[in-house]
């Protein structure tokens, strides 16, 4: 009874974090679609939005060997399982499958990680080109010159609105993708100072100094805040990854000791019910973590 009450836990926490995954993914309410030519259109948009998920974390692989990448992992956690349990093959068919929703979830924070260390570095591309604009630097200029001293993914994003400028392009149509992979409140003021003074001109150096100040104070309050969120940061790296350090620990100190887990008959229901609560626990601190949005 345990272990049926424990399997209909597991798949429903399994059925709730895939439509939440879906549902924010999407960015829309998780509603079901009667129409066939809509459901189409929201598998291709979350197919769109893997890849460009791919495109921000700079992971070279297309959408669909991601997924067989995967699946091939929950696979492996399936046969896991089955190898310590081999008589129950329901519950390590569910311990694969819980994999699937936790890696959505993991590379949409690793996306807004991503997006946030951006909005931090563009505090500097600012400061350079109000330095630039100061010295009587033309905005195009400026931009090129800020481009030049930022490094990594930042240098690059800003190079490509610069070469996009010079074939020609529309300030919107340059700008359009810094906005799609990096979006956040900061990017899209940076983005609207650029297009005011492309479209209106007017004081581009006073503009920059005002931007400047708002994304420092944006960066100090992120700062703070993620100061007094440390201790859960902590807790939750303890909770994820120390059972399993001390597992090894236990088989080559006292191999006897997890022999009970194994052998006895409530033992898989044991393993489950420790798993449902650290995914359950992760949850909650992740979304403790993601307070600042």
């Amino acid at each position: 009874m345990a272990e049926i009450f424990l399997w209909l836990l597991a798949l429903g926490a399994l059925l709730g974090s895939a439509a939440f995954v879906l549902r924010r993914w999407r960015g829309e309410p998780a509603v079901a679609d009667a129409h066939d030519m809509a459901s189409l259109g929201e598998q291709r948009e979350w197919f769109e939005g893997l890849q460009k998920a791919l495109l921000i974390l700079n992971i070279n692989l297309r959408p669909v060997v991601f997924i067989a990448g995967t699946l091939l992992s929950s696979v492996a956690i399936c046969s896991v399982f089955l190898a310590l349990f081999p008589e129950h093959v329901t519950l390590a068919v569910v311990a694969g499958i819980a994999l699937i929703p936790l890696s959505g979830l993991m590379m949409k924070d690793l996306v807004a990680w991503r997006a946030r260390r951006f909005e931090t570095a563009l505090v500097d591309v600012v400061d350079l080109m109000h330095a630039a604009t100061a010295g009587g630097a033309p905005p195009l200029l400026a931009l090129q010159v800020a481009a030049d001293a930022s490094q990594g993914f930042v240098r690059e994003a800003v190079e490509e609105v610069v070469r996009r400028l010079k074939l020609g392009a529309s300030i919107e149509s340059a700008t359009n993708p810094l906005v799609q992979l990096y979006a956040s409140e900061g990017v899209r003021l940076f983005v609207n100072t650029l297009t005011s003074r492309w479209h209106a001109g007017g004081d581009f150096e006073g503009l920059l100094a005002a931007l400047g100040s708002i994304l420092r104070e944006r960066s100090a309050y992120r700062q703070r805040l993620l100061g007094q969120l440390s201790g859960a940061r902590y807790a939750l790296f303890f909770a994820a990854f120390f059972p399993y350090v001390l597992i090894p620990f236990f088989l080559w100190k006292e191999p006897t000791w997890l022999t009970p887990l194994t052998n006895h008959p409530l033992g898989p229901v044991f393993m489950l019910s420790a798993l449902v609560c650290q995914v359950l626990g992760f949850l909650w601190m992740r979304r403790i973590l993601r307070s600042d949005e």
